[in-house]
């Protein structure tokens, strides 16, 4: 039963005060009753009010015994969900949604699973004899078929009221008389009150109970059976509307307006696509310079030295011996040599080897051994030819050898030291060879010793890392000892390039600033034009925060389908890149695009979150849509 109290509607225009409703008290029992009276009687908003889209200036609204007057517009959503069906005079179908989907939206706010929400929205269609048309859209049947697709949609969620305004005024005889008897057929059904809004007496025979309303006031109440009482227990209790389900119902909308949604995604998709071919690029680069990193340090080793270039003290060793990922760490340094054999003399860079066999690859002297004792050296072949007449003749031979310390501070000037060295091996690639003159590690320690400005000091420290992947973290401790790599034109040109990525990136988010205002303003247009869809909803049960989550999860999708098609885009013209630059230059053999799947995922989760940021100002101005004045939107 429901029970109206003193129940008023005021309206207040400019000075003056319009009163539509003036306390009215009635009782609603079970079975078919009519609301009937001339237009402007109050009959709709008396409709209105009892299935809570409007709100009464004052009195109390009862349903058994359960007081819903002063419920908010959430908790009156909640209610409507379960308990009040509504049945409009011009349908309210949704457009994009099939007839089978029309009647699912009630089941799918109240989260009903979508097996058995196809199943009922399926028994319901057959209910109202529309089964044959359960694939056909709204725009494709006839105004008796709406409404029957609209009686079925109020029946989803099996409510003990089912509320309708004029469901035949836009009907013809024959439908009219259809619906009607649907309508009397649900009324029979135990504990059901159909509320019917109408104007005309035709069908007044069908009603157990006629109130008429004249100017606002009940003109006459007629009882036309016996009022039989009805316990049915109102729940107010449902599960929510999913997001599965508003991911459906989103992507539904998205497909009605698809060019739009194209064209938008098409606009995110920019910012998205510069950002990927940026880092693509960067990707690619860094890539080869960390190949070439790799290559350059000889034997996997790094060659550090104090940052202020001056000499560094012998006992250092062992406090970087002590830094995490260092394996080895020997002194090494680099000295002008004049080689002297009889007449013959010659004049190249010398530098010290490691000290130890194992941390030397096999092949590294191609004839002869590795010198690893004092007076040792090994020459290039090229050097070999120079002194000898053939390169094997230099084995075993004696030479004499000026040796200059060499460092990066050319103010200062080292003496010369003379010494003697017999020449143990030979080696080809001189590439692979850090220069073309090599000295055991003990004699290079002994030629420091001789002279007491470079006792006990060393110009470099060659460092054997553990892992060749932890060189850039291992210098960021080094940094903090006051080392830094002898060669860091690497390092510096990875500092110009992260710079140059910072730069381009933030021209690129000026795109993807752009591209969230066409998202926003694009949803903005959408709330106006779906402002009835939003009624229509919220008389169905979807309350603000569902309203408000379907727009933002339409804002995601868009920005996830602008960040697919630029992902897209970004790979297809890094591929045909690539392609093009290997083919013109032949020099070239790295990819300058390289992708990173990590980076992808993170850019387009990402596009969703930058579609969501954008979707939420349109989202919450959805959802103050009063659902009265939405629904009366054209």
């Amino acid at each position: 039963m429901i029970r109206i109290e003193n129940v008023t509607k005021s309206y207040q225009l400019k000075d003056e005060t319009i009163t539509v409703l003036k306390e009215l008290s009635f009782d609603i029992y079970s079975g078919l009753t009519y609301i009937s009276g001339k237009s402007g009687s109050g009959k709709s908003t008396l409709l209105n009010i009892i299935g809570g889209i409007d709100q009464a200036s004052s009195g109390q609204i009862y349903y058994d015994d359960l007081e819903v007057t002063d419920y908010s517009e959430k908790e009156w959503a909640e209610f409507r969900k379960k308990n009040v069906g509504f049945i409009f005079q011009s349908f309210n179908l949704l457009d994009h949604l099939t007839a089978l989907e029309n009647v699912e939206i009630s089941l799918m706010l109240a989260g009903v699973e979508k097996k058995k929400r196809r199943a009922k929205a399926q028994t319901l269609l057959e209910k109202v004899h529309m089964t044959e048309y359960s694939r056909h859209r709204p725009g494709e049947l006839s105004g008796g078929q709406k409404q029957r697709i609209a009686i079925a949609r109020a029946l989803a969620n099996d409510p003990n009221v089912i509320l309708a305004d004029e469901p035949t005024g836009a009907l013809d005889s024959k439908n009219s008389d259809e619906v009607m008897a649907v309508l009397k057929e649900i009324s029979e059904e135990a504990g059901k009150t159909v509320v019917v809004i109408t104007h005309s007496k035709k069908y007044t025979s069908l009603a157990d109970q006629i109130i008429y309303l004249k100017d606002g006031k009940i003109e006459e109440i007629q009882q036309q059976t016996t009022i039989v009482a009805h316990s049915k227990a109102v729940v107010n209790t449902v599960r929510n509307f999913s997001l599965l389900s508003t991911l459906k119902l989103a992507f539904s909308n998205m497909k009605k307006r698809k060019a739009r949604t194209f064209i938008t995604a098409l606009g995110a998709s920019v910012g998205i696509f510069g950002i990927l071919m940026i880092t693509f690029l960067v990707a690619g680069l860094t890539k080869q310079m960390n190949t070439i990193a790799s290559d350059r340090v000889s034997e996997n080793t790094l060659v550090v030295s104090k940052e202020d270039k001056q000499l560094s003290p012998v006992s250092d060793k062992k406090k970087l011996a002590r830094v995490d990922d260092v394996a080895l760490v020997y002194e090494t340094n680099r000295f002008r040599t004049q080689l002297e054999y009889g007449e013959k003399q010659l004049q190249a860079e010398a530098i010290n080897i490691a000290p130890k066999k194992s941390t030397i690859s096999e092949n590294y002297i191609d004839l002869g051994e590795v010198p690893l004792n004092p007076g040792e050296i090994a020459l290039s072949e090229e050097i070999a030819k120079q002194l000898f007449t053939q390169s094997t003749e230099a084995l075993n031979k004696k030479v004499t050898v000026k040796t200059q310390l060499i460092t990066a501070d050319t103010t200062a000037v080292y003496p010369v030291v003379s010494s003697e060295f017999t020449i143990i091996g030979i080696f080809k690639d001189e590439e692979q060879h850090q220069a073309r003159v090599e000295l055991s590690y003990k004699s290079a320690q002994q030629l420091m010793q001789k002279d007491e400005s470079t006792k006990n000091l060393t110009n470099y420290f060659t460092i054997v890392p553990k892992n060749l992947n932890s060189i850039d973290g291992l210098m960021k401790q080094l940094t903090k000892m006051n080392y830094s790599s002898e060669d860091n034109t690497l390092t510096s040109m990875k500092n110009y390039l992260n710079i140059a990525r910072s730069i381009l990136v933030v021209l690129s988010s000026i795109s993807l600033v752009v591209s969230t205002l066409l998202i926003c303003v694009v949803l903005y247009i959408s709330v106006t034009e779906r402002t009835k869809e939003i009624g229509i909803m919220k008389a169905l049960g979807a309350t603000p925060t569902n309203i408000q989550r379907l727009f933002l999860v339409e804002g995601g999708l868009i920005g996830l389908a602008g960040g697919v098609l630029g992902l897209v885009s970004a790979l297809g013209i890094s591929y045909a890149l690539n392609a093009v630059i290997e083919h013109a230059v032949k020099s070239i053999k790295f990819q300058f695009f390289t992708f990173d799947v990590a980076i992808i995922v993170v850019l387009l989760a990402f596009s969703v979150l930058i579609g969501v940021l954008a979707a939420y100002f349109p989202a919450r101005s959805a959802s103050k849509k009063v659902p009265l004045e939405a629904l009366r939107f054209e």
